[in-house]
């Protein structure tokens, strides 16, 4: 379930955030909603009930294994912003 909130045109909306009067929609939906369904097993949630009983004790504690390697970017991805209101998205460096 997903929420827009905006003007048809979509001119900015001064002190309108996600957090806010989106979030309040949401919620109050998702309220009024979850009671009604009844819970269904997620397929594939075998693997999950198959993690260790203490996964998080054992990273707290240093015993667990150590993050797989990853290889760097060779450069920052580019920030794409709106900054002339063209209706065009630029592209800044990062």
């Amino acid at each position: 379930t997903g929420v827009w909130v905006g003007r048809d045109d979509n001119t900015p909306m001064a002190k309108v955030t996600g957090g806010g009067a989106p979030a309040e929609i949401w919620h109050n939906f998702m309220a009024a909603a979850l009671p009604r369904l009844q819970a269904q097993a997620i397929p594939g949630g075998e693997a999950v009930a198959a993690a260790p009983k203490d996964a998080i004790g054992d990273i707290l504690s240093g015993d667990a294994p150590p993050p797989a390697d990853a290889e760097e970017p060779d450069a920052p991805p580019p920030v794409r912003i709106q900054r002339d209101g063209d209706g065009e998205t630029d592209t800044a460096p990062y």
